[in-house]
């Protein structure tokens, strides 16, 4: 995962390695303050880190036993163990969770979390919490930074989850596409306000024909999804923004990343 001027690694042990920039601690380690060599980041060793992502200057990652650790700025300090932004701290918010998927903006955070709602059918929640500027979130805060989590009020289970420079997209479970946040360049996709801010989700489904989602990508401004038309089990093409990706309409894509 890439963060600004910064990386981590995941090993197939489950450890996790850093380099590039780490002013801000976005590495996992005090010292030294930028390294051109992976290092390990000793304190998550044999965690068994399942899954990472990279903000600007934070990193967020989840053990395979659901246990949840962030670093990095400052302004995104949770119910954590320590203050120290350059050690991982285990967010204390989400024990005995099952948690499904992370993901990480430029200032934001979000996750999707395995739980019982006031709906016996939905059973899985997003939580988002960091920078709220332009709406990113998914709700209306009284001040800028929301260092707590909350949970965004929905009617559907969230599979996954993507996160842009101010803004985010999810995945329902009938694969179906939501976001909110900042619509800058189209970012939310081209039927929705163009340079708008919304918060609350929205759903993003092209009008021209109903498509079930399979993956999302949040880039900083931009966004790819792989779709599959309802009715057509040809294989999935690749969106972006709204626009499919003509030469690659016989090829079936496996992932994607912005």
């Amino acid at each position: 995962a890439c963060g600004d001027h910064f990386t981590l690694l995941l090993s197939s042990h489950g450890n996790v390695y850093g380099c590039g920039n780490n002013y801000y601690g976005q590495l996992g380690f005090k010292s030294p303050m930028d390294t051109n060599e992976l290092i390990l980041v000793d304190s998550l060793k044999n965690k068994g880190i399942m899954a990472m992502d990279c903000g600007s200057t934070h990193s967020l990652a989840v053990t395979s036993s659901g246990v949840l650790y962030q670093w990095g700025s400052p302004y995104l300090t949770l119910n954590v163990e320590t203050q120290n932004p350059h050690s991982p701290r285990e967010i204390k918010d989400f024990e005995g969770k099952r948690i499904i998927h992370i993901a990480t903006g430029s200032r934001h955070c979000a996750i999707v979390v395995e739980e019982q709602t006031e709906s016996p059918t939905v059973t899985s929640r997003l939580y988002t919490w960091g920078c709220n500027s332009h709406g990113e979130l998914g709700y209306k805060t009284t001040q800028v930074i929301s260092s707590q989590p909350n949970p965004i009020k929905l009617y559907v289970n969230v599979e996954s989850v993507s996160c842009g420079q101010d803004f985010t997209l999810f995945v329902s479970d009938e694969e179906r596409l939501y976001g909110f946040g900042s619509n800058r360049f189209g970012s939310l996709g081209r039927y929705v306000g163009e340079g708008e801010d919304f918060f609350s989700p929205l759903p993003l489904a092209p009008r021209s024909e109903e498509v079930k989602i399979h993956a999302v990508m949040a880039g900083k401004y931009h966004s790819a999804i792989l779709r599959l038309p309802i009715g057509e089990d040809a294989g999935s093409n690749l969106f972006e923004r709204s626009f499919a990706i003509e030469n690659l309409d016989t090829n079936r894509v496996a992932d994607d990343a912005c």
